[in-house]
């Protein structure tokens, strides 16, 4: 049991749980509540901020299953969320642009979307 109260995120939280998982099951520890609080411990702060609470019920988790869940959705966002200007920029720059037409391109179009030729 000592070993899962020493147990900190260092990593992903997908390793985070794995490596909780072993620790739990070789300890014995089947309290759900117990297992939750230890979860939710070990997890580093700003996840431990995000993903603490049942975001609908604002309580604390009952189920350690849901608190693993909720931990590894928030870090999956923040993995692939842009998070700078130079992010954002870049992201930007791969977008393909439309070209603008011309006079003659959209009194084209106009005509051809009123049915007049």
């Amino acid at each position: 049991m000592t070993g899962c109260m020493k147990l900190k995120q260092t990593a992903s939280v997908f390793e985070y749980r794995n490596n909780f998982e072993t620790c739990a099951f070789r300890a014995g520890v089947s309290d759900e509540e117990i297992l939750v609080h230890l979860w939710v411990k070990g997890l580093q702060p700003e996840i431990r901020l995000h993903a603490g609470l049942d975001r609908l019920s604002c309580k604390a988790w009952t189920s350690v299953k849901d608190a693993q869940q909720a931990a590894m959705v928030y870090d999956f966002d923040t993995e692939y969320a842009i998070t700078t200007e130079d992010d954002y920029t870049q992201h930007q720059s791969q977008v393909p642009r439309r070209r603008r037409m011309s006079r003659s391109q959209r009194q084209a179009r106009q005509r051809a979307n009123s049915g007049t030729y």
